[in-house]
């Protein structure tokens, strides 16, 4: 199946899981189109505007606005 259609935004704020999921994806699903990641809910909010991902991966305890509020 071509993922080439379809864009990913990670949301957390730990680093090393952000590194670890981009990583997974692009040796997996190298046709994916992964955004910048964004570390608070704040970033995440205007990353879904600037980018409009198909996929999102949201971390639900991030500092100011927490995940589930952002969703």
């Amino acid at each position: 199946m071509a993922v080439s259609n379809y864009g990913i935004l990670i949301a957390d704020d730990e680093p090393i899981e952000c590194i670890a999921l981009e990583t997974l994806l692009k040796n997996h699903f190298p046709d994916l189109r992964i955004f910048p990641s964004v570390s608070n809910g704040v970033d995440f909010v205007a990353g879904v505007g600037k980018y409009s991902p198909d996929i999102v991966i949201v971390d639900i305890n991030m500092p100011g606005i927490n995940g589930l509020d952002a969703l």
